[in-house]
């Protein structure tokens, strides 16, 4: 499996919980408008990004080692901010949020590997879950959590489904091969 369809695949995945898990925090009917929309959208990101995915294998420049920091750090920070959150300023239903969050940071290093725009679906992650966590604390909506986090699987999905954003930086530059 090329690097393009493995990406499609993790995000296909993610993507899906995201939504099918955290559609339940919504008010109905909503909740399961959005689990049969999530499940029609997982559908077409699987048709799309993997299934009918690019064949192009996409390269990967970079260090390896600053791929597995990233990931390290997600481990870490993950149950970390949890803890804090659930013990410490007891907010537990802002985990899923902080989880977004985390995510969308570990995209991040993205372009030091010249693997796609994945730096700017983790911007969009971090500001979904910060728009989400304002909303939720600002002006008290109890299901802002879980429409953060559906809104980041959506946001996955949607990314897995489209080949042309995954593509290597350096061939949207013209400075390697199609």
């Amino acid at each position: 499996m090329n690097l393009g369809r493995l990406f499609a695949l993790v995000g296909v995945l993610f993507g899906a919980v995201f939504v099918l898990v955290n559609a339940g925090g919504l008010p109905a009917p909503w909740d399961v408008a959005v689990r049969v929309a999530g499940v029609a959208l997982t559908a077409a990101a699987a048709w799309f990004g993997i299934i009918r995915g690019s064949n192009n294998p996409q390269s990967w420049s970079g260090s390896p080692w600053v791929y597995w920091v990233a990931v390290g750090a997600e481990v870490v920070a993950i149950p970390a901010g949890a803890a804090v959150l659930t013990q410490v300023l007891d907010r537990p239903q802002l985990v899923v949020l902080w989880v977004v969050f985390v995510v969308g940071a570990h995209f991040l290093p993205a372009r030091v590997f010249g693997i796609g725009r994945y730096a700017e679906l983790g911007a969009l992650l971090m500001l979904v879950a910060v728009v989400a966590a304002v909303v939720h604390a600002g002006a008290g909506v109890q299901w802002a959590p879980s429409a953060g986090a559906v809104l980041a699987g959506v946001a996955l999905l949607v990314f897995a489904a489209i080949p042309a954003l995954s593509r290597s930086t350096a061939t949207e530059r013209g400075l390697a091969p199609s």
